[in-house]
């Protein structure tokens, strides 16, 4: 076992010695640092095979929030690798909230997050089973607001907006970007 820390989350604890975490940190491009992962690791990374792998290449081109991108080994040596990068954002709860959120993903997929649980219940039995039930992406929500809540910063309102509800929105936006775009090169 090695130790691992998620800095948003201030949260520690150890894993198997096959399993990796990166925090890749800033990125400016989602989808540049999702393709040039998968380069690494010697996947392919056109659309198709992201589309295969469940990833939107729309939604990392976006350009607001982070990303988890994760590898499992197995049965060949049971290895996990989980990387997350995010957006830089302006605002502060937004940018830890985005943080913690793709740090409570590799916590997930590194087998953690039952002990998250525990770091952010502690002793409420019934949070403990509301927390347990949800779908990962709403529980990464939850730790993300629970470190908002911690860290006693002001939380922007757009963090109350459900995660698919929120996804919605920016594709919506984008889609209004992009015709305007295209009127705009009509116009001129």
């Amino acid at each position: 076992m090695k130790p691992i820390y998620f800095k948003a989350l201030g949260f520690a604890s150890a894993i198997p010695d096959n399993y990796f975490f990166h925090d890749c940190g800033y990125v400016k491009s989602l989808i540049d640092q999702t393709r040039k992962l998968l380069s690494e690791i010697g996947q392919p990374s056109d659309n198709d095979f992201l589309m295969r792998c469940n990833i939107s290449p729309s939604r990392l081109s976006l350009g607001n929030g982070g990303f988890h991108l994760h590898t499992l080994n197995f049965p060949t040596t049971g290895s996990r690798t989980s990387w997350i990068y995010y957006n830089p954002l302006a605002n502060l709860s937004l940018d830890i909230h985005n943080r913690a959120h793709e740090e409570t993903h590799a916590a997930c997929r590194l087998g953690l997050k039952e002990q998250l649980i525990e770091k952010i219940a502690q002793e409420d039995i019934a949070r403990k089973q509301v927390l347990r039930g949800l779908a990962e992406e709403d529980f990464c929500d939850q730790a993300g607001l629970w470190v908002i809540k911690t860290k006693q910063i002001e939380p922007n309102p757009g963090i109350f907006i459900s995660y698919n509800d929120r996804i919605q929105l920016a594709v919506d936006r984008q889609v209004r970007y992009q015709e305007a775009q295209k009127n705009r090169g009509a116009i001129s």
